[in-house]
């Protein structure tokens, strides 16, 4: 009797209280990179913090590019960034591979310092679990 209050009552109770509160207090990343400024705005809210930074455009990196090509483990392509003051921002926005080729051009298009021309090389495919957790 008690195990059927537990599940019909208490569970589903619980899981309603838990997808109330991460649906008003989830934190939520911004980032925005300004071509007339040369900036990255960096904004992360939690729900009892703001974090706002501005970085030199010209400073920000792409870390990884994992693609579903390359390793067939992963479920979706992602990018990581990675910000001067070493945090990391996981990119897991692309629908496949194409689009994500195209928004890393548009992306090192936009962190290549002027009047230098673009580098071609790729960068490290994967990513490193250990550093990953950084936000």
């Amino acid at each position: 009797m008690i195990l059927i209050t537990l599940f019909f009552r208490l569970i589903p109770v619980a899981l309603f209280i838990a997808a109330v509160y991460l649906t008003l207090f989830h934190g939520s990343t911004r980032l925005r990179l300004d071509p007339e400024r040369q900036s990255a705005e960096f904004t992360a809210r939690a729900p009892l913090r703001k974090i706002a930074k501005t970085y030199p455009l010209q400073e920000v990196k792409i870390a990884y590019v994992a693609l579903e090509v390359d390793h067939p483990v992963y479920d979706e392509p992602h990018v990581v960034l990675k910000f001067p003051d070493g945090r990391k921002l996981r990119m897991e926005c692309f629908y496949d591979d194409r689009e994500t080729e195209t928004w890393v051009a548009a992306i090192r298009a936009l962190i290549a310092p002027l009047g230098e021309p673009q580098k071609q090389e790729k960068p490290q495919l994967g990513f490193d679990l250990t550093k990953m957790w950084t936000v």
